[in-house]
C-alpha cells in the first residue's frame, strides 16, 4: 500500500491494509494497526460500531468463520486426555459438558432458553479458569466484571476443582510443559517448531500452558 492514512487505518484508496506479524509472545497471529478485535461500539458511551464500517468492494463479501473450540481441541490432541477426547470425537458440545458437571439443572433445562445460556456462559469462564491454571479467584473476578454477581466465591472455586477432576490428563500434561520449561534449554516449541524461550526457567504457569495451545491454533 502506498500513501499516508487519511483517517486511522483507512488509506486513501479506501482500504486497510494491516501489517501482520506470526510470532507475537504468547504464540498468537497479531497486526500492527489492530485488526482483530475492531469494537462492536457501545451508543451508551458513544462509541461506534467499527465492524459495521468495514465493507467489501463492489462485487465481492466479506467472509467471517470461526475455528469452533479451536483451543480445547488443541490441547485434546496434544495431552491425549480421555474425556476432551471423546467430546470432541463424538462431536458433543464441550461447554455444554462441562456445565452438566458443576450444575445439575442443567440437563433439565430447555436448549437455547435463557437459563441454560446464563449456565453455558458462566461455564465458559470456570471452563477456562481450569484448563488454563488460572484459580478460581481469576474466574471469580471475571464473573463479576460480566455481570454475573449472583454466584458465590465458594461455588465458583468447586466448580474449578470439580472441572479439574475431570481432566487429570491435561493436568499432567500441563505440568510436564512447566517442568520441561525449568529445565535447559528453557523453552517450548509449537507444532511448526516455532520457539519460544523462557530465560532461567522463570515463568508464570499460564504463560507456559498457553503458549503451545495458542501457538498450536495459531500454526493450524
Amino acid at each position: 500500500a502506498k500513501g499516508e492514512f487519511v483517517a486511522g487505518d483507512v488509506y486513501p484508496d479506501g482500504r486497510t491494509h494491516p501489517i501482520w506479524s506470526p510470532n507475537k509472545i504468547t504464540g498468537r497471529w497479531g497486526s500492527s494497526r489492530n485488526h482483530q478485535n475492531w469494537t462492536e461500539g457501545d451508543p451508551k458511551k458513544g462509541i461506534p460500531n467499527v465492524r459495521r464500517q468495514v465493507v467489501a468492494p463492489r462485487g465481492w463479501l466479506i467472509v467471517g468463520f470461526d475455528m469452533a473450540q479451536g483451543e480445547p481441541r488443541v490441547m485434546a490432541l496434544y495431552s491425549g486426555d480421555p474425556f476432551l477426547c471423546k467430546i470432541f470425537a463424538e462431536g458433543r458440545d464441550i461447554h455444554g459438558e462441562f456445565a452438566r458437571e458443576w450444575n445439575k439443572d442443567f440437563n433439565a433445562l430447555e436448549r437455547e432458553s435463557d437459563p441454560w445460556r446464563v449456565i453455558r456462559n458462566v461455564t465458559k469462564t470456570l471452563e477456562y479458569a481450569a484448563i488454563y491454571k488460572a484459580g478460581p479467584e481469576t474466574a471469580y473476578k471475571t464473573l463479576l466484571k460480566k455481570g454475573f454477581g449472583h454466584i458465590k466465591f465458594i461455588d465458583c472455586a468447586k466448580a474449578v476443582d470439580s472441572l479439574k477432576s475431570k481432566i487429570p490428563v491435561l493436568m499432567k500434561w500441563q505440568d510436564d510443559q512447566i517442568a520441561a520449561v525449568a529445565r535447559p534449554p528453557h523453552e517450548l516449541r509449537s507444532i511448526l517448531g516455532r520457539r519460544r524461550c523462557f530465560p532461567l526457567g522463570n515463568a508464570p504457569p499460564t504463560d507456559v500452558v498457553n503458549f503451545r495451545v495458542q501457538a498450536g491454533l495459531a500454526d493450524v
